[in-house]
C-alpha cells in the first residue's frame, strides 16, 4: 500500500496517513470537525475505507442485493444482437422494442444498463483452452489446426470482453417483498429482450460478485469469494473491495482519478445530448478500443405527476407573456410581437404535453456515467481523449468530474442506484430508447463443442459457434459450389472430430477411440466425394455405395427409441416406407397405394418384433406380389430393379460398421435414380444410431449434401421434418447442406425446418438467390453483398444465429497452411492450380518454417 493512499485497507476503520498523523485532532469531535471542513472544501464525502468503494451493502447467494439506500436490486445478463448490420426496417424495429422495453419499469423503480468492456486477463488461459490436444490419434490434424488458430489469434488479439448487463431496483421495507417485486420486473425485462431475439439470464450472488471483483479489484486479481466459506460476522463486499485507493499526488486537489492496486479508474458524466440523439453515439463509444463501464441508469416518473408539471411550467409562461403583453400594451407597443424565446418555450412546452399523452411516453430521470480503466496515467490520458473525441462527432456532452469520483464509480456499479442524484436529466421513452446497447456480435462458445468457422470477419478472432448453446441445435447452409462450402464444412468436421482426441484403441477394433462418453459421432453423406481426403487423414471409413456394390444399408433396418421394436414404431415409420414407395414408382401414391403398403409393412414386420432380426427389401417385394390387387403388383414390379438388378445397394442386411469418430457415406456413384432411397436409407440408420448414443450420454451430428431432393417426394419432405424435428431430442446435430435455398425455403417442408433451425450459414451464392436471401432474412446491403458470387468473396459468409449476424472468413490460405489446404479444398483442379502457384512464390524451406513457427 502506498504511502499517500487516501482510503485504509477493506478494514472497517478510517487509516490515518503516517506523515499525518502528528497534527491529527485527538478528540473526535475535533476529527470530526476537521473532516466536515475538508468535505466542504472539496465537494463531496471523502470514504471511510475501501468497503465504502462498493456500491451494495448486502449479496444474497441468489442474487438478491441491497445497497446503503435501502434500495434491493437483481441483474440479468443479456447478449448482443445485430443491430448495427441491420437493414433499416430492422433497426427500427428494434427501436420499437426497445421502446417497449424501457416502458415495463414502473415508477419508483430504477433500472441501469451497463455496457462493460472489460480488461482480457484470461488471454493466455483462453488461447489455450482454444487450442486441440495433440495426442492420440490425430495429433497431426490437431497441430495443424493449432498453428491455424494460433495465427487468428494473433491477427484478432484483442484485450477486451464485452458484457451487457441490465439491473433493476426497488425500495422495498424487507427481502421478501423486494423479491415479489423484482420477479415481476425480471420476467418482462427478459421476455422484452426475448422478442429482439437476444438471450437474458439471471445472475446469482456469485455471479454478481465476480461482476463486482473484476469492476473494483480488476479481472488479473484472483477470485477468492465464495459463500460456503464467508464467516457469520463476515461482509460479502469486503472481499471485492480493493486493497487500497488513493489520489495521486498530482490530482490530490482535484481528485480526478482513483489509483487502485491494479488499475486507474476515472469516472465521467453524460451530461447532454446536444441538439438531437443519436443511436449510434453510445454505440461508437462502447466500440473502442478501452476499458470501460458505460452505466446509463434510468428512475421512472410517475407520468401524471410529470404531465402537471408540465402543465404548470405551461401556465408560467403563459402567465409571463400575458405580464408582457400588458406591459407592452401600456408603452403603445404591439402586445402581439413576443420575443422568439418565450414563443419557442411555450411551444415547447404543449408540444411535450402532446408527446407524453398522445405517444404514451414514459418520463425518467437518467444519470449516464463513463467509468474509464487504465493501468497508467499515460493510458488514462489517452482513452480519456478517445473517449471525449467520438462524443464530440456526436454532439454528446461528456465531462470529467472533479471531486466526485467516489460517488460516480459507487453510482456506476450495477446496482441500479445513484449515490450523485444532482447530477441527473430527464429523458422520455423515446430519448432513452435510442441509446442502443448493441455493438459487433463477439461469442465466446466453448470451442470443444462448436463449430470451427475460422476467423470473425471483423474481430479477426477464431470464430467458434456452438450449435448447443443456440434455441435449436440444427443448422442449414447455403452456398453454391466452388466458393469454400466445402472447404467450410470440412473444417468444422475435422476440428469437430480432433476436439476429441482418439487415445485408445481395443483389441480387434480398426479404430481408435476417445475414452470421454461425451464424444461426438460424426456421419456425413457425401453426394460428391468431397471429404475423402478428410477422411483419409482422420482414419475414418468410406463406404461407397455404387451399381452392384459391395456395402449395403437396409432401408427396414428399424429400431425402437424405447426398446424392442413394436408394431407402433412400424406405424410410426410409415411416410418413410411410403415415400420409398413413392420414389420407385416415380409418382404420387394413391389411397389404394398407401393401404397396399401399410399392410405389407404388416406382414413382414411381424416375424421381426421383439427380435434383432429384420426384413430386408426382397421380403417387402415377396409379400406385395401376395396381394391381389394390381397396385400392389405395381409397386413390386418398380421394386425389380433395386432388388436384382444393378441397383442393388439396399437390398439385403445392413454390412457397415460405423466408426465411433467419423463415418463417411459416398453416394457419389449412385446417380439421380437412386438419391432418394440412398438418402432415406441412411436416415434411416443414422436414427437408430442417434437412439444408441443417446443413452450412453454421446451426441450424433449428421452431415446431409443436397437435402433439397428430398423435397420433391411428398411422404419423404414429411419424413424428413418429422425426423428434423423430432431427433433433436436424441441429441441430434444435423446439418443441412444445399445449393438452392428458394427452392428450399418456398417448400412448405422447408419453411418448417427453417423455424426449427438454430443456426444459418450463408456463402457466396448466384445474385438471384443472394438476393432471395437477403430479403428473406432481411439482411442489410453490406451483409447482402458478403455472399453474393460478384464479390470477391471466396470463403466469406455470414452466419446467422440467435438474432446475431456474424462475418466470418473461413478461407484457408495454403501459405502458411498447405496440409489443411490440401485436406479440405475440395476441388482438386483447383487444389492443383492454387498449391502449384504457392510453390512457385515462396521456398519450400520459407513454407515449412511459417507452417511451423508462426
Amino acid at each position: 500500500m502506498p504511502q499517500d493512499a487516501a482510503f485504509c485497507p477493506h478494514c472497517g476503520h478510517a487509516r490515518p496517513l503516517a506523515q499525518e498523523s502528528a497534527e491529527l485532532p485527538k478528540s473526535k469531535k475535533a476529527r470530526r470537525s476537521l473532516r466536515e471542513k475538508m468535505e466542504r472544501i472539496a465537494g463531496g464525502s471523502l470514504s471511510e475505507c475501501t468497503n465504502d468503494l462498493v456500491a451494495f451493502e448486502v449479496m444474497t447467494a441468489s442474487g438478491l442485493a441491497r445497497d446503503e439506500r435501502g434500495r434491493w436490486s437483481r441483474t440479468l445478463m443479456f447478449g448482443d444482437t445485430a443491430y448495427d448490420q441491420e437493414r433499416r426496417e430492422q433497426r427500427d424495429d428494434i427501436y420499437d422494442k426497445m421502446c417497449q422495453f424501457h416502458s415495463v419499469f414502473p415508477a419508483g423503480s430504477a433500472y441501469q444498463i451497463n455496457l462493460l468492456n472489460m480488461p482480457e486477463t484470461r488471454d493466455a488461459q483462453a488461447a489455450a483452452a482454444q487450442l486441440l490436444p495433440t495426442d492420440g490419434a490425430d495429433a497431426d490434424m490437431a497441430r495443424h489446426y493449432n498453428g491455424l488458430i494460433k495465427r487468428k489469434q494473433a491477427e484478432g488479439r484483442t484485450e477486451i470482453r464485452r458484457i451487457n448487463l441490465v439491473t433493476f431496483s426497488i425500495q422495498a421495507e424487507d427481502e421478501q417483498a423486494a423479491e415479489n417485486l423484482l420477479a415481476t420486473m425480471r420476467e418482462n425485462a427478459a421476455a422484452h429482450l426475448g422478442r429482439m431475439q437476444v438471450r437474458a439470464e439471471s445472475l446469482d450472488g456469485d455471479a454478481r460478485m465476480r461482476i463486482f471483483h473484476d469492476l473494483l479489484r480488476g479481472p488479473e486479481s484472483p477470485y477468492t469469494f465464495s459463500y460456503a466459506s464467508l464467516g457469520a460476522r463476515e461482509r460479502a463486499r469486503a472481499s471485492v473491495a480493493p486493497d487500497f485507493a488513493a489520489y495521486p499526488d498530482v490530482d490530490a486537489t482535484l481528485r480526478r482519478t482513483i489509483l487502485t492496486p491494479n488499475f486507474y479508474v476515472k469516472t465521467l458524466h453524460i451530461a447532454d445530448f446536444g441538439s438531437e440523439l443519436s443511436d449510434a453515439a453510445i454505440r461508437r463509444i462502447r466500440a473502442l478500443p478501452v476499458p470501460m463501464n458505460i452505466s446509463l441508469t434510468f428512475f421512472p416518473q410517475p407520468k401524471g405527476e410529470i404531465i402537471r408539471k408540465v402543465q404548470q411550467n405551461i401556465n408560467a409562461v403563459q402567465g409571463e407573456i400575458v405580464t408582457l403583453q400588458s406591459k407592452m400594451s401600456r408603452q403603445g407597443m404591439d402586445p402581439t410581437i413576443l420575443p422568439p424565446a418565450m414563443e419557442d418555450k411555450e411551444a415547447d412546452g404543449k408540444e411535450l404535453r402532446s408527446f407524453l399523452i398522445e405517444d404514451d411516453q414514459q418520463v425518467s430521470w437518467f444519470q449516464g456515467l463513463i467509468t474509464i480503466y487504465a493501468k497508467t496515467p499515460a493510458d488514462m490520458r489517452r482513452y480519456t481523449s478517445m473517449i471525449l473525441d467520438e462524443a464530440q462527432v456526436f454532439s454528446l456532452s461528456v465531462a470529467q468530474v472533479p471531486l466526485y469520483q467516489e460517488e460516480l464509480w459507487k453510482s456506476s456499479q450495477p446496482v441500479a442506484d445513484t449515490f450523485v442524484p444532482d447530477k441527473m436529466r430527464s429523458l422520455t421513452t423515446a430519448e432513452s430508447a435510442i441509446m442502443m446497447p448493441w455493438t459487433s456480435e463477439s461469442v465466446f462458445h466453448d470451442p470443444r463443442n462448436s463449430y470451427f468457422f475460422v476467423q470473425h470477419a471483423t474481430t479477426l478472432a477464431p470464430l467458434f459457434i456452438s450449435p448447443d448453446e443456440l434455441g435449436s441445435p440444427h443448422t442449414m447452409v447455403f452456398g453454391m459450389t466452388g466458393y469454400g462450402k466445402g472447404m467450410l464444412l470440412n473444417t468444422i468436421i475435422g476440428h469437430l472430430v480432433a476436439s476429441w482426441p482418439r487415445t485408445e484403441t481395443d483389441d480387434g477394433d480398426d479404430w481408435a477411440r476417445c475414452p470421454d462418453p461425451a464424444a461426438p459421432q460424426v456421419f456425413v453423406f457425401d453426394q460428391h466425394a468431397e471429404y475423402t481426403p478428410l477422411a483419409n487423414a482422420l482414419s475414418a471409413p468410406i463406404y461407397k455405395f455404387s451399381p452392384n456394390g459391395r456395402w449395403r444399408l437396409n432401408p427396414f433396418d428399424l429400431n425402437c427409441r424405447e426398446g424392442e421394436l413394436t408394431m407402433a414404431e412400424v406405424s410410426r415409420n410409415a411416410d418413410f416406407f411410403k415415400a420409398l414407395a413413392q420414389d420407385v414408382l416415380d409418382g404420387a401414391l394413391t389411397k389404394r397405394h398407401e393401404a397396399v403398403v401399410d399392410r405389407c409393412l404388416r406382414i413382414v414386420f411381424q416375424p421381426h418384433l421383439g427380435k434383432t432380426t429384420r426384413p430386408v427389401l426382397s421380403d417387402f417385394a415377396e409379400a406385395l406380389r401376395q396381394q391381389p390387387e394390381t397396385e400392389a403388383v405395381d409397386i413390386a414390379l418398380a421394386f425389380e430393379s433395386f432388388i436384382d438388378g444393378l441397383a442393388n445397394s439396399f437390398n439385403g442386411q445392413t454390412n457397415v460398421r460405423d466408426a465411433p469418430h467419423l463415418t463417411i457415406y459416398d453416394c457419389s456413384e449412385l446417380g439421380k435414380s437412386l438419391e432418394v432411397m440412398a438418402m432415406l436409407s441412411m436416415l434411416q440408420h443414422v436414427r437408430n444410431a442417434c437412439f444408441r448414443n443417446n443413452a450412453a450420454g454421446k451426441p450424433t451430428y449428421l452431415i446431409m449434401e443436397e437435402v433439397q431432393i428430398l423435397l420433391e417426394n411428398e411422404p419423404a419432405a414429411r419424413m424428413l421434418n418429422d425426423f428434423y424435428a423430432q431427433m433433436r431430442k436424441w441429441g441430434l446435430h444435423m446439418v443441412c447442406v444445399t445449393q438452392h435455398p428458394i427452392t428450399m425455403l418456398e417448400h412448405p417442408i422447408g419453411k418448417k425446418m427453417y423455424e426449427n433451425t438454430g443456426m444459418h450459414v450463408f456463402l457466396p451464392m448466384q445474385n438471384l438467390n443472394a438476393e432471395y436471401v437477403a430479403e428473406y432474412f432481411k439482411l442489410s446491403p453490406t451483409q447482402k453483398d458478403m455472399i453474393d458470387v460478384r464479390g470477391d468473396n471466396k470463403g466469406r459468409g455470414l452466419v446467422s444465429a440467435a438474432g446475431m449476424k456474424i462475418p466470418f472468413n473461413a478461407w484457408i490460405d495454403p501459405k502458411w497452411d498447405k496440409e489443411l489446404y490440401e485436406t479440405f479444398n475440395t476441388d482438386p483442379n483447383a487444389r492443383k492450380r492454387v498449391l502449384e502457384a504457392v510453390a512457385a512464390t515462396a521456398p519450400e524451406e520459407e513454407g515449412a518454417e511459417a507452417r511451423e513457427g508462426r
